[in-house]
């Protein structure tokens, strides 16, 4: 989508945009989940290519279907919005919000229908009453330290190309980063398109100056295949043990030959996966994002004291440190620890094999 959003605004370097996109570093560290970012970013992209190529409203169908994919999308669909109000196309703003409003309303409104309350718990208050989870700095700082160059010449391109229909999207996504509590990695993802288009959009302008300018153009993209370079091999050497599961397997075979009847509960990284190959229940299909537990939605008391009254395996990433005093640490964000220690029997742990501090994949046998 960002070729051909560059190729119809006639970029001579149009074919670079995807090179520049899957091999940013934190475009890779973060391909090995699926989250749904990568949708979101091509449903946002698609919809401004559409919009430069006259088709309004479906450009707001895709606005609405990113929306309705992650919430993260609403600051880049917002500076559209401000970009249309400053062109003052006012036509234009409407007919995007009404498609955008109606997309919205087709594919979420008939939850809201069967369930208003939990649908508005789970969508909009659990995002909104989320606690911090990582250093904010700390993440932004990271981001900084693998992306300089695409941020350095973001930087540049605003000052000599300035085109608002990216810049504005780019800039209220990077606000709003900046203001919510609870920020990971992750939703960095959603600025690194407008990144890569206006570098290009520098680029470009750099190759059509004159001759010599394109040598020096042509020596900044050989320093910038280095860099991607580097940044692919510290991903493969680093961040791609931390995505893998990889004795999930050997996981879900030990659990197949425990006394049957019993459910599956623990890490949403770890036991949903067991239960689908061990042909296991999971505990009341419950999703055990922490951020849940702590917004609120879902009561780890109860739901501990109900999973030891039914009866579980406990299935759970963890961490095992005996020489520092750590054991059976990960569990607290979804299972309540004292329910734990007083109810639950270790069985067996398989190592992950990664360099996290989570070493283990836990089995527990939790009942009274």
């Amino acid at each position: 989508t960002l070729f051909l959003l560059l190729r119809l605004w006639k970029n001579p370097l149009a074919y670079l945009a995807p090179l520049f996109y899957l091999f940013s570093f934190t475009v890779l560290s973060t391909s090995d989940y699926l989250t749904g970012v990568q949708l979101v970013v091509f449903t946002a992209a698609l919809a401004i290519y559409l919009y430069e190529k006259k088709y309004v409203w479906i450009s707001g169908i895709f606005w609405g279907l990113s929306l309705c994919v992650k919430a993260y999308a609403l600051p880049a669909f917002l500076g559209f919005l401000v970009f249309l109000i400053w062109e003052k196309r006012y036509k234009d703003l409407f007919k995007n919000i009404l498609s955008a409003f109606l997309t919205g309303l087709i594919l979420v409104g008939p939850f809201f229908i069967n369930s208003f309350s939990k649908t508005y718990e789970y969508l909009i208050w659990a995002h909104l009453h989320r606690v911090a989870g990582l250093d904010k700095y700390n993440v932004l700082l990271f981001f900084l330290k693998q992306e300089w160059f695409l941020l350095l010449a973001a930087l540049a391109s605003f000052w000599f190309v300035r085109q608002k229909i990216i810049w504005l999207p780019l800039l209220v996504s990077t606000v709003s980063l900046l203001i919510f509590n609870d920020i990971y990695y992750l939703y960095l993802d959603t600025i690194v398109p407008y990144l890569v288009v206006s570098v290009l959009a520098l680029m470009a302008l750099i190759w059509q100056y004159s001759q010599k300018t394109k040598w020096g153009l042509a020596v900044l993209l050989g320093f910038y295949a280095a860099f991607v370079a580097g940044s692919f091999f510290i991903y493969y050497q680093q961040f791609v043990p931390d995505g893998k599961f990889a004795n999930a397997p050997e996981v879900a075979e030990y659990i197949k030959n425990l006394k049957p009847g019993l459910k599956i509960y623990g890490g949403q990284e770890t036991a949903s996966l067991v239960a689908l190959l061990s042909d296991r229940e999971m505990l009341n299909n419950t999703d055990t994002n922490v951020g849940l537990f702590s917004a609120g939605i879902l009561n780890k008391e109860i739901i501990s004291q109900k999973a030891v009254e039914e009866g579980i395996y406990l299935v759970a990433r963890i961490t095992d440190l005996p020489e520092y005093g750590i054991k059976d640490a990960g569990i607290e964000g979804y299972f309540n620890k004292d329910v734990f220690t007083k109810n639950c029997q270790e069985l067996k742990k398989f190592p992950t094999g990664t360099v996290g501090l989570d070493n283990f994949v836990g089995v527990y046998r939790c009942s009274k």
